[in-house]
This record gives C-alpha cells, sequence and structure tokens, in this order.
C-alpha cells in the first residue's frame, strides 16, 4: 500500500506542537488515515465556529417565534425573550427547576455563544422577512407595491 502526505491547515497559535498526516492512495481500499503528532499540544482544541445546518434550521424555527419583534431583534434581546426561551427549553427538553436555571444558546451548540455569529444569523432572516429593512425604506415598498395592510411594516407615516 502506498501514501501519500497530506496537508493540514496551520493555526496561528504559539503551540509548538507539529502534526504529519499520511493518507493511503486507495482511501476506498483502505479508510485509514494515520496522524502523527510531535511535541506537546498543551492547549484544548479550539471552540466549534460552525453551526450544523439542522441546528441553524432550528434557531430559525425559535426566531419565528418573535414574530413582529424580529424587526428589533438583538442576541441580548432574545436571550431576554420570554416566548424564545421557552422554545429553546422544549427544544432541548430542558427543565430550569432541574437544572436551576434557565437554556441559554450555548446550551444548543458552543458556536452560539460568539454574539457576533448571532447577531449574523438574526440580520440574515431579517433580510428575507424584510427585505428593503424596517426604516423608511421599507414603508417606501410596503406603501407603494399594493401589500396587503395586514403585511405592511409601517401603518402610518407623518411629519410633525
Amino acid at each position: 500500500m502506498k501514501l501519500k502526505r497530506g496537508v493540514m491547515q496551520k493555526w496561528a497559535s504559539g503551540c509548538r506542537a507539529t502534526f504529519q498526516i499520511f493518507v493511503p492512495q486507495d482511501i476506498a481500499a483502505c479508510p485509514c488515515i494515520v496522524i502523527l503528532c510531535r511535541n506537546p499540544h498543551s492547549h484544548p482544541p479550539p471552540a466549534p465556529a460552525k453551526t450544523p445546518p439542522a441546528l441553524k434550521s432550528l434557531f430559525f424555527d425559535l426566531l419565528s417565534l418573535l414574530k413582529w419583534k424580529l424587526a428589533d431583534a438583538t442576541p441580548r434581546r432574545i436571550f431576554l425573550d420570554t416566548a424564545f426561551v421557552e422554545g429553546l427549553q422544549q427544544a432541548l427538553s430542558w427543565d430550569p427547576v432541574r437544572m436551576g436555571r434557565n437554556a441559554t444558546l450555548p446550551d444548543l451548540h458552543p458556536s452560539f455563544a460568539n454574539l457576533d455569529h448571532v447577531r449574523r444569523l438574526i440580520n440574515s432572516m431579517c433580510k428575507d422577512y424584510y427585505p428593503c429593512g424596517t426604516g423608511y425604506d421599507g414603508m417606501y415598498y410596503s406603501a407603494h407595491f399594493n401589500i396587503a395592510n395586514a403585511d405592511r411594516i409601517t401603518r402610518c407615516c407623518a411629519s410633525r
């Protein structure tokens, strides 16, 4: 069996550990990879940065519970929203009495501990619900393109 040298992305850190990766030429015939580590690896692995698609879908389902409050949603506001927290606890089968606290997004996945990541996901959903925004442009769009009254973002816009 012949092996070829694999390539590993170098992380920007002070870690002195080096890795050598060996991958078989025919991975189907031999589905094993050898990874050799030299020097001590003294730090924990980095926290997961990507959120699995199934958990993103669950997060978007929880955001849809906010309804009209989605227009002003921020990570802090969703953590304080009762419907959102109850939906999260239900999705995790979380018992606040037994656990001693309410569920938080990092309990769902470690990537949700990054508030900038959560903000980006909220903003991507807001763009789907409010393609022209929630300001004057959104009002102009809803008023001038014959959108039903119930679906309009702004009911009245007047100057004083």
